[in-house]
Formats: C-alpha cells, sequence, structure tokens
C-alpha cells in the first residue's frame, strides 16, 4: 500500500469536504425522517382529538334530544291526566339519566371541557334525586312541572356542551335541529325564568 497518497497535500481537503457533505447528508435525510414523523404524529393527534369530542358530542346531543322528549311527553301526560281527572299518566314520566361513553380517552379534551362534561352526570344525578324529594311530599301534577324544568336545565347544558366540543376541534355543527321538530325550542320553553330551584 502507497501511504504517500495520505500524506499528499490536496488528499485532506479532498476527505474533509467528502466527510462534510456524508454528514450534511446524513443530517439532512435525518430532518426529513423527523419532519415527516411529526407531521403524521400531529395528524394522529388531532384524528384522536376529533375522535374523542364527536364521541362524547353525540352522546351529550342524544341526551338533549331525551330530554326534549321527556319534556313533551310530560307535556302530553299532563293533558291526559287533566283530560281524565286522573294522575295515572302521570307515573311513567321520569327524567332521563345520562351514561357517557366508557372507552373516551378524556386527554384529547381540553382539562376545563372535561371537567364540565364529567361533572353533567352528577347534576343529572342531582336533578334526580331532587325530584324524588320532591315527588315524596308534592303532587304528581307538581312533580311532573319538576322534571320538566330539571329535563330542561340539563338538556340545554348538555346541548351547549355538545356545541363547544365541536367547537373546540372544528368540527360541523349538528343537523339535528333542522329536524321538523325543534327539539331546541322545546328546551327553551320548558326553562325556568328564574333560577330558585337546582
Amino acid at each position: 500500500m502507497n501511504w504517500d497518497l495520505f500524506s499528499a497535500p490536496a488528499f485532506w481537503p479532498l476527505a474533509t469536504s467528502a466527510l462534510g457533505a456524508g454528514v450534511v447528508a446524513a443530517l439532512t435525510n435525518q430532518g426529513i425522517v423527523w419532519l415527516k414523523e411529526a407531521r403524521r404524529t400531529k395528524a394522529e393527534h388531532a384524528r384522536e382529538q376529533r375522535h374523542a369530542a364527536l364521541t362524547v358530542a353525540v352522546a351529550l346531543e342524544c341526551y338533549a334530544l331525551e330530554c326534549a322528549q321527556c319534556i313533551s311527553d310530560a307535556l302530553d301526560a299532563e293533558a291526559e291526566a287533566g283530560r281524565t281527572y286522573s294522575s295515572d299518566p302521570l307515573r311513567g314520566i321520569s327524567m332521563p339519566a345520562l351514561t357517557l361513553p366508557a372507552d373516551t380517552n378524556w386527554r384529547w379534551i381540553t382539562a376545563e371541557l372535561a371537567a364540565r362534561v364529567l361533572g353533567l352526570p352528577l347534576q343529572v344525578d342531582y336533578s334526580r334525586a331532587y325530584i324524588r324529594g320532591n315527588s315524596e311530599y308534592g303532587d304528581p301534577f307538581g312533580s311532573v312541572a319538576e322534571i320538566r324544568t330539571q329535563a330542561a336545565r340539563r338538556g340545554t347544558e348538555a346541548w351547549r356542551l355538545a356545541e363547544r366540543l365541536r367547537q373546540g376541534v372544528r368540527l360541523p355543527a349538528s343537523t339535528l335541529d333542522t329536524d321538523p321538530w325543534d327539539f331546541r325550542a322545546t328546551l327553551a320553553e320548558a326553562l325556568p325564568k328564574t333560577k330558585d330551584a337546582p
């Protein structure tokens, strides 16, 4: 082997340039890989966030719809009870319970909004307990009126939270309000004008 080649004045600048070019190429390739990975991870996170928000929003929208149906059923039962002079039609009226999806990954929802959503089932349980407590001592018509009030409050809150969830991840608004029956108007009409009860 000819060792004089390594001592030639042109060898070291050439070797340094080749080494430098190799390092630059390696760093560029790694940078491109990191950039692609970061973009893919960001897209996956956005997809997971939208999925979590949509799952919870749909559950809340369904609950708001159930509350509006409860109010409508209560009004029908009150009318029937008034026609028949009997409180029997009122016995089947009860406020719906709220169950949130169990498999929701809450880390994708902002802490403030998650706290509000996770607190809603407790509020619903409180409303149901309040109704039970009042129904023990009140008349059936008063109990059904309280069911309507509480269902309107909790259904409206559920709908507002669903709207905030959708807006937070740029999902389109729900199309439920375009149906022939405006259930949001049913909720609004049943809301009390004052805030005496919980």
